[in-house]
């Protein structure tokens, strides 16, 4: 793991995180963790996204053993959230939406699963969002948080160069020390 402070120079005017943080997640080939200067605020918990993916699962995995390393409960958070520019997908209270919802359910409900079985002191929590997108989310529910776990694809070649876009929009308004974990790349034959 890679553990490197945030170099956003004005944590008030929103802007940017700086240059090496960024390309050290993007580049990494192990999961990076990114520590913003300390607010002062009061936290606990910790919270970890989820789509169901490979990364994902292996974020869940993540922030489920720092919590219970740290005896800090778990939210885990999916969001089914239709983008207002997706207008071909359809809205809450359609039958497409509940079959996606249920999906996610299924989702949440299989990432609880995993983590009782495997940390059976920690407690779980889960979250479905039906409004904001993933990364509004879990930058709210991160707020009070201890940490914040996100996957990130990771890919080889050039698709390693770039976050996923939940990772992407995290990094970039860090409120707590996060964790973007990355697959695990198989050694050179």
């Amino acid at each position: 793991m890679v553990v490197l402070g945030s170099d956003k120079s004005d944590p008030a005017s929103g802007q940017l995180v700086g240059a090496v943080s960024q390309q050290v997640a993007v580049m990494s080939l192990c999961p990076v963790a990114v520590i913003p200067v300390p607010d002062g605020a009061e936290r606990s918990g910790a919270v970890v996204g989820t789509d169901g993916s490979p990364e994902a699962v292996q974020a869940v995995d993540s922030a489920a053993r720092e919590a219970a390393r740290t005896g800090q409960d778990l939210l885990i958070l999916t969001s089914c959230a239709v983008p207002s520019s997706e207008t071909c997908v359809e809205r809450p209270g359609g039958e497409a939406f509940e079959a996606l919802v249920d999906e996610h359910r299924g989702l949440l409900d299989r990432a609880a699963a995993a983590v009782k079985a495997d940390f059976p002191g920690v407690r779980v929590r889960v979250h479905l969002e039906t409004v904001e997108p993933a990364a509004e989310a879990l930058l709210r529910a991160a707020a009070t948080a201890r940490l914040l776990g996100v996957g990130s694809l990771g890919r080889g070649g050039l698709r390693r160069m770039m976050l996923g876009s939940v990772s992407h929009r995290v990094l970039l308004n860090l409120s707590c020390p996060t964790l973007v974990t990355r697959p695990a790349v198989p050694a050179p034959a």
